[in-house]
């Protein structure tokens, strides 16, 4: 989010999806941006505050259904509501601020009612063609693949791109997605994408967007969980957060999102960690028993339950390669004090029972 961001005009502002995200959905990272933008550029707070409160009525993008012909038939009818107002008297408002005051007039100004509804209009489109979100594409079918609890799946998407889902994953693309190649997914994908300069792939995931040109990488953005990664392979990809934050990673590096904070992170990987599940390979490195039991869940499509009397403490660090879930299970109780029991789809947790010597 560059500091040079220098608007002569409410509009200059409304035209910057930061500033609309900023709006509707403030965090601390955009509130001490915006806190050090006013700083910097007090003289112009006046016009902050009075796009600030246009960029409040703009509506969600999916909501934005206008077209040309509706725009003209409502600018029409304002033109029409404010001839027959010329000679009514307008109410007028007072908007306060710190240090000075303004005031707008409403009601007998046909330019600057067309203006405002002008402003949002152009908001609009520009925000459709500059946010990383998937736009929705009219008449186009949309298309989604999910893969359940327990299974994972490997199939070509309609550019010959290779896609292999893990378990509990949902992606969705465009039927015409060998032209407008833009996925979302939720849950988590090993992509093999298929080179083409003129058609970038993109993938939505959570506050995520990555994008690239020919590569392969994972991506993982479960639904409820606020850690995401982005884990490149081959080739080079972009990851850019809804906050405008980017970053580019290498093969062995990958990028690390924490949607509660919205911090992003970038460094190695060890494949087997993150991409093992591909090769049907489980490997924990000190990883809280809430995390193991979440991926052993979504692995096996089993539900875990702890004992109300037993406290789970420390960490876990094993790795098990194509093994049923009770060896799994087995192999955790020969180096903890836990104890499972399979009941089928339910595992019961508790501490291990200890025998007296006989």
């Amino acid at each position: 989010m560059p500091m040079e961001f220098d608007p002569e005009s409410e509009l200059d502002f409304l035209k910057n999806p930061l500033f609309v995200k900023w709006v509707k959905q403030p965090t601390q990272h955009t509130d001490r941006y915006w806190e050090n933008w006013s700083r910097k550029y007090p003289e112009k707070i006046n016009v902050m505050l009075n796009a600030k409160e246009l960029a409040k009525r703009l509506k969600p993008q999916e909501e934005n259904k206008i077209d040309k012909a509706k725009f003209e038939a409502g600018l029409d009818r304002l033109l029409e509501k404010n001839n027959n107002e010329l000679e009514t008297p307008s109410p007028t408002f007072a908007y306060k601020r710190k240090e000075s005051r303004h005031f707008w007039t409403w009601g007998n100004s046909v330019a600057a009612s067309i203006l405002l509804i002008g402003m949002l209009f152009m908001a609009y489109n520009w925000i459709n063609r500059s946010t990383g979100t998937i736009p929705t594409t009219k008449n186009v079918a949309i298309i989604s693949r999910t893969v359940s609890k327990g299974v994972k799946k490997t199939f070509m998407l309609p550019d010959s791109s290779m896609v292999t889902l893990n378990s509990g994953s949902t992606i969705s693309y465009p039927k015409d997605f060998a032209e407008n190649r833009q996925i979302k997914l939720v849950g988590q994908a090993f992509f093999d994408v298929k080179n083409d300069s003129d058609h970038p792939f993109s993938i939505k995931s959570g506050d995520l967007v990555t994008t690239v040109l020919g590569t392969s990488f994972d991506v993982k953005a479960y639904e409820g969980q606020s850690n995401f990664h982005v884990a490149v392979v081959t080739g080079k990809v972009k990851v850019a957060t809804q906050d405008g934050i980017e970053t580019e990673i290498v093969p062995t590096e990958a990028t690390y999102y924490d949607a509660e904070s919205g911090a992003i992170s970038k460094g190695k990987y060890d494949y087997e960690e993150l991409l093992g599940w591909k090769e049907k390979i489980l490997k924990f490195d000190d990883a809280s028993y809430r995390e193991v039991f979440r991926i052993l869940s979504n692995w096996y499509d089993v539900d875990f339950e702890l004992d109300s009397e037993f406290t789970l403490k420390g960490n876990y660090t094993g790795r098990f390669e194509d093994q049923m879930l009770e060896n799994v299970l087995k192999g955790m109780e020969y180096s903890t004090d836990i104890q499972f029991e399979l009941k089928g789809k339910k595992v019961m947790v508790s501490k291990k029972s200890t025998l007296p010597n006989q």
